[in-house]
C-alpha cells in the first residue's frame, strides 16, 4: 500500500537541513562576529542571550563567564548546544544563502545549509 499526503515535505533521516531568515544588517553583524545562532531554533541571538543561557542553564557564575577570553566563550556555547558562530555554523554541508528585496523595499537573506548526515 502507498501512502500519499499532499503538501508535506519529507526527506529521509540521514540528510540535514537548516534555513535562516533574516534582515541583510543582522546577516551583515552575524558574519562580523556580533551574532551568534542557536543551533536548535536556528536563529540569531546576541552574545549577551548566549552568555544567560551559560549562567541560567549551564551552571557557570557571572564571574566565570567575564573571565572567559571570546574563544573560550564561544567553546562554552558550542559544547553545551547554546550558540554557534558564522564560520562553523554547518561546516560540513552544503552552504547557500540569496539575497532578495521584498515589495515593501526591505533585504533579506535567506541562507543554511543542506546535506548528508551519514
Amino acid at each position: 500500500m502507498i501512502s500519499i499526503r499532499k503538501g508535506v515535505f519529507e526527506t529521509n533521516s540521514s540528510s540535514v537541513h537548516a534555513l535562516i531568515l533574516c534582515t541583510k544588517e543582522d546577516y551583515e553583524n552575524l558574519q562580523h562576529g556580533k551574532l551568534l545562532i542557536e543551533p536548535y531554533k536556528n536563529k540569531l541571538i546576541t552574545w549577551q542571550e548566549a552568555t544567560r543561557q551559560l549562567v541560567d542553564d549551564w551552571g557557570y557564575s557571572w564571574d566565570e563567564v567575564e573571565k572567559m577570553s571570546p574563544e573560550a566563550l564561544l567553546d562554552a556555547y558550542y559544547d553545551h548546544d547554546v550558540a554557534v558562530d558564522f564560520d562553523h555554523w554547518g561546516e560540513d554541508y552544503d552552504y547557500f544563502e540569496k539575497e532578495m528585496t521584498t515589495p515593501n523595499g526591505e533585504q533579506i537573506v535567506a541562507f543554511g545549509y543542506s546535506g548528508y548526515n551519514g
